[in-house]
């Protein structure tokens, strides 16, 4: 996997502090849609590793990439997927309407299961904005139970951007807060 990582201490917790990643150019496969993704940035704690995506993760469920800690008992991923024409993610709604628009693409990114029977509820969600005036673009965060897990969704030229941060329900109490702030840096710089 040869993903460029670009490297800028942003973040400090108590523990460590995390790195930056910025997606770039990939030598790995390169979908229709990834060839067309916008970068993207987010803190990324030292010793998570970067995992490989399949061609099927890639093409079938939108999959970019995926890190998994250390441990391995808490992973992220981020998907980028065509969104119907919306250009904004304001145009699909409030953020509990838009999240049915994706919530069934959810389910393999965050079980690894395609068919689970698994009932993502909302916990909590907000709106966010980032930067101001033209520049202004806007998040639509959510917290999950069932599975635990922190969802960040973005529009930008007809692309959905997911990024999603999870934890199994044993070592959720463990990575909440990290996986909060791991999905709160996720940033997608207007192109």
């Amino acid at each position: 996997m040869a993903s460029l990582l670009a490297v800028r201490h942003v973040y400090n917790s108590e523990e460590a502090s995390a790195e930056q990643y910025t997606r770039q150019f990939r030598e790995r496969f390169e979908t229709s849609i990834s060839s067309a993704t916008l970068s993207y940035t987010f803190d990324i704690p030292p010793g998570w590793k970067e995992q490989l995506v399949s061609l099927n993760d890639g093409k079938l469920y939108g999959v970019d990439l995926r890190f998994t800690s250390e441990d391995g008992n808490a992973n992220l991923a981020v998907a980028v997927l065509p969104y119907a024409g919306r250009e904004e993610i304001q145009e699909a709604g409030p953020p509990e309407e838009a999240f049915e628009t994706f919530a069934p693409l959810l389910t393999p990114m965050l079980t690894g299961e395609g068919d689970a029977d698994v009932e993502l509820r909302i916990v909590d969600e907000t709106q966010e904005s980032v930067g101001q005036g033209l520049e202004a673009q806007t998040f639509y965060c959510y917290e999950l139970t069932r599975p635990h897990a922190f969802v960040k969704a973005h529009v930008a030229e007809g692309l959905l951007y997911l990024f999603t941060a999870t934890a199994n329900d044993r070592q959720w109490r463990n990575y909440r807060y990290v996986l909060r702030d791991l999905t709160r840096s996720f940033n997608v710089p207007k192109g």
